[in-house]
């Protein structure tokens, strides 16, 4: 087994010889200490423990034969090193009811990740975008384990009267989500979703609109 750039040899298995497993230290990488390595005659297996940014790279498995024939056959794959989003992200400032003419400001917070979260908010199923309301991204970094870790958050902001911008609002009410997908990792995936309402007499004429309120 041979790790990054195949420059560093980590475990080796050789069944007919006495010692049959051989192990060597590498920078960043550490075997599995209970039970590091599962190898027989038809295949092997290694464990690794301690995993940081160092420790992503492109890992070889190569099987070389005895006389006469020695030869060799590898197969290559790359390891990177991530912390997924253990929780859904969290949503805050949102009231449950508002009025014609108020403001609607909210924060989305992504769970710490590395690679860092892309936050999107949707709103009644459609993905908002800086054209439709006004959004404004924050973001925190730290280290752990070598691996720099981010924490994101997006704000959204909008005004809620009866000027038509092409955003209806559903029974009096939003239906507002926000979405946090690791970037490069499509398939990690968290979101966290509020039910607003809004009160008037003319809620059938309901608009989001990307501009300031007229009480403003």
């Amino acid at each position: 087994m041979f790790s990054e750039n195949f420059l560093f040899a980590l475990s080796r298995y050789t069944p007919m010889m006495d010692q049959q497993i051989l192990n060597w230290t590498v920078a960043g990488i550490t075997l599995y200490n209970e039970n590091p390595y599962r190898c027989n005659r038809t295949t092997c297996s290694v464990s690794l423990d301690n995993l940081s940014s160092k420790s992503s790279g492109v890992y070889r498995c190569e099987i070389s034969a005895d006389a006469p024939s020695f030869t060799i056959n590898y197969s290559d794959q790359r390891m990177t090193v991530v912390a997924f989003p253990r929780h859904d992200p969290i949503i805050q400032g949102i009231r449950t009811i508002y009025n014609i003419d108020d403001v609607l400001e909210a924060n989305c917070t992504s769970d710490a990740s590395f690679p860092p979260s892309t936050i999107t908010w949707a709103i009644n199923g459609e993905l908002m975008t800086s054209d439709r309301v006004q959004l404004t991204q924050y973001e925190i970094q730290f280290d752990i384990s070598d691996l720099k870790i981010h924490f994101r958050t997006m704000e959204i902001r909008f005004c809620l009267n009866n000027k038509n911008n092409g955003f209806a609002y559903v029974r009096g009410q939003l239906f507002l989500k926000c979405i946090a997908n690791v970037e490069g990792i499509p398939y990690v995936k968290r979101q966290t979703s509020e039910f607003v309402y809004i009160r008037s007499d003319e809620m059938s004429n309901l608009r989001l609109i990307n501009s300031s309120c007229s009480s403003e």
